[in-house]
């Protein structure tokens, strides 16, 4: 898989202001995958060990089959899971292709 460089971390509003150096090594942890419109990203009650940032696309995500809202370019999901029991309270899916 094909890491993003640290300038590409600049996008993501949470990560910009981190220093070169920081976004540098951290973009060694993060993997460039692409997935088709419709891919669920990640579903509500599914382990979860993944954070990811939404690089180019739109996603929508729901909870119990409602739609809470967008997300676009910058925007991350997946850190719930991560900080709390482990487990995704909500489904993600590409509306278009997407770039996360």
């Amino acid at each position: 898989m094909t890491h993003p460089s640290g300038d590409d971390l600049l996008r993501a509003p949470l990560l910009a202001g981190l220093s070169s150096d920081q976004r540098s090594a951290l973009a060694e942890y993060f993997d460039v995958e692409e997935h088709d419109a419709g891919r669920h990203l990640v579903s509500e009650g599914r382990a979860g060990y993944a954070f990811y940032v939404l690089e180019q696309g739109q996603a929508t995500v729901t909870q119990d089959g409602q739609e809470l809202r967008v997300l676009g370019p910058g925007d991350f999901f997946g850190e719930i899971a991560i900080i709390g029991e482990g487990r995704r309270t909500a489904t993600v899916t590409a509306r278009e292709p997407v770039v996360v």
